[in-house]
């Protein structure tokens, strides 16, 4: 009976301190640097990663030495020297590698500014959209610190949808404090620029003109017909940049250049897919079959929310809802797998709507029972907290991996072939890794852009001169060895795999879903979550193998015994068609292939041998080496 009371007093000077000027802009700082602050929290443990995949191609094309020429090529379309036209990103990593060369944390420093930044410029979004500080502040933090978006923050090549989103929500308060009286026509055009600099970085800016109007009539609705008419002509410009925009993109995908983008029905289906994530960003592979239902449940929620605070004509709500599903569109037209990097601009107005419903939860429960109200807070802050403690999202392990795989080869390219001069050679042997044919070949070319890349079937071994390098895998890392050690009549071989008995190809995994079976392919990576042991098995590891906790003593370290080797593993294909699993309990269930020696090869007998591996191996086609002591990847 008295701590009610006293409660209610407390509550009550604590609103009244909040609601004078001073007491707001006091609350908006520290809102600010505590969004910042989370940002950090969560993903400075990147910063010391080094590059990798699309990565070393982007600073492939920024190592151009002349200026003019960098920055036409950028502009050039249907595109550049880059797998998209995104003239803004090109110019940006031709920037940084004069600034900082192949040294990654300015890059993954830059990827967390740009993040924290946006977080920010969230909270100032989201607290004009909604007039709430409470629910800004509460959107940046939980835009700072959810997994839903993966590699969005760690990967270095990203920084295109980073930029982008920064561009896109300066856009939005710009064009917002325009048309709510509280800045001139200057910030009108200023949020031209900003809009126009945001196309040239990421397509996904390409929806931001119907988020400008959703926003703009959520936030102040015409009242006559003269101010509808100024509201029309505030999203003329928008409206022009994007259809231009739109209208080359097409063009782009109609003249048939790399673009995966696809204009089918099927977007329909995608878009449902990429809302359903991100109502709840959990992975099966983190958290259990469970999280698939538990999104649907979450989507049907959260739609219902924002339908009941529409038919309360409460406009805030719906509209960030509607805009969330609105910044997914240009990426439902992306065909292949989701990526959850895709979500993030998306992600922006998301977190302001849960951040608004949160809020509105708490204030109907405070009015009701301050106890309550209290409760309700202490939840929301715990939930932060725990979402700010060190863990990786199953993504983000991934990419972990590999950029150290791909530092491992610079490492040995600097550190064990320094002699390496204009016009020596450097051999490639086949390597555990998920796409070398782009990726090797790129970085040794970055890395020493003086020597060439011998292909098997060109010079052979017998050409080593002292000058040349040999790049393998050997005792669990990469190495490098300098021509001089191969020239004395080493033995080489092709260390060919001796096929698994009816065995079916990893490819053919997912047709073979609830039978027992026996599948081979080559380990290309092994994961850990918990004491779960994970292994990839092909191509991007389209099919996993799982050691469950209380059976790992039965198996010998999988990185030491199976990372890069063909394996043949028996047992009950599970999952689905695109993503099949089989859980192992004993270790006679896996079985490493046996190489075949095939002894002494002359020059003419390896390129027949390559030739044969090359019939069905896009790696060797594409200059990927094949060699001694080393087993060659099925797939």
């Amino acid at each position: 009976m008295i701590c009610k009371p006293r409660l209610t007093e407390v509550w009550g000077g604590l609103r009244r301190s909040y609601d004078t000027p001073a007491g707001q802009r006091l609350v908006l700082v520290a809102g600010l640097l505590l969004t910042v602050a989370a940002a950090s929290l969560v993903y400075y443990r990147f910063l010391d990663q080094w590059f990798f995949r699309d990565d070393i191609v982007w600073l492939g094309a920024a190592k151009n030495p002349h200026v003019l020429e960098s920055i036409k090529s950028a502009f050039e379309f249907p595109r550049g020297p880059t797998p998209y036209w995104r003239p803004l990103a090109d110019f940006y990593f031709f920037s940084m590698y004069r600034l900082f060369s192949l040294d990654a944390f300015p890059y993954h420093l830059a990827n967390l500014v740009l993040h924290a930044a946006t977080a920010a410029a969230t909270v100032m979004l989201i607290r004009r959209v909604t007039r709430s500080l409470a629910a800004g502040i509460l959107a940046g933090l939980l835009f700072a610190v959810a997994p839903a978006y993966g590699t969005g923050v760690v990967w270095i090549s990203t920084m295109g949808s980073l930029m982008a989103a920064l561009l896109s929500v300066t856009t939005l308060v710009l064009f917002l404090r325009f048309w709510e009286g509280a800045a001139g026509r200057r910030t009108l055009v200023l949020a031209t620029v900003t809009f126009t600099a945001a196309l040239f970085t990421m397509e996904a800016s390409a929806s931001l003109p119907v988020l400008l109007v959703v926003l703009g009539l959520a936030v102040k609705l015409p009242s006559d017909r003269p101010k509808v008419v100024a509201f029309a002509r505030a999203v003329l410009p928008f409206v022009a940049l994007a259809a231009a925009y739109g209208a080359l993109q097409l063009s782009q995908s109609q003249i048939g250049s790399s673009t995966q983008y696809q204009l089918d029905w099927q977007a329909a289906v995608r878009l449902g897919e990429r809302l359903r994530w991100l109502s709840l960003p959990l992975s099966t592979t983190d958290y259990g079959s469970w999280v698939g239902g538990a999104q649907w449940a979450a989507l049907a929620t959260f739609s219902l929310a924002a339908t009941v605070a529409l038919l309360r004509r409460q406009w805030a709500m719906p509209a960030l809802f509607a805009c969330a599903l609105i910044a997914l569109v240009p990426s439902s037209f992306l065909a292949g797998a989701f990526f959850p990097r895709w979500v993030y601009l998306a992600s922006i107005p998301w977190a302001g709507f849960i951040a608004a419903l949160t809020v509105t939860l708490i204030q109907w429960l405070s009015v009701r029972h301050v106890i309550a109200g209290a409760a309700a807070i202490v939840v929301v802050l715990a939930g932060l907290g725990a979402a700010l403690l060190p863990r990786d999202t199953e993504v983000q392990r991934w990419m972990s991996g590999q950029a150290a795989q791909t530092e491992g080869i610079k490492d040995a390219l600097e550190d064990d072939c320094p002699m390496l001069e204009n016009g020596e050679t450097v051999f490639v042997l086949a390597l555990p890794f998920v796409d070398p044919s782009h990726l090797v070949l790129g970085l040794i070319q970055l890395v020493r852009p003086e020597t060439k890349v011998v292909h098997i079937g060109g010079e052979g071994f017998d050409l080593l001169s002292p000058g040349d390098c040999v790049i393998e895998w050997r005792g669990g890392k990469y190495t490098g060895t300098a021509g001089p050690a191969y020239d004395a009549g080493r033995f080489w071989s092709v260390a060919v795999a001796a096929p698994c008995p009816q065995a079916v190809p990893w490819q053919q995994a997912g047709q073979h879903v609830d039978d027992l079976a026996i599948v081979s392919g080559s380990v290309t990576r092994v994961d850990r979550v918990g004491q779960t042991s994970i292994l990839h098995v092909g191509d991007r590891g389209k099919f996993r193998v799982i050691i469950p906790p209380h059976r790992r003593a039965y198996f010998p370290e999988p990185e030491q015994s199976y990372l890069g080797e063909n394996i043949c593993v028996r047992g009950v294909i599970r999952g689905s068609t695109d993503r099949p699993t089989m859980t192992v309990r004993s270790s006679d269930t896996i079985a490493v292939e046996e190489a075949t020696e095939l002894g002494r090869l002359e020059r003419g007998y390896l390129q027949a041998v390559s030739s044969t591996i090359a019939a069905g191996t896009s790696e060797v086609q594409r200059g990927i080496i094949a060699t001694r002591g080393l087993r060659l990847p099925r797939g």
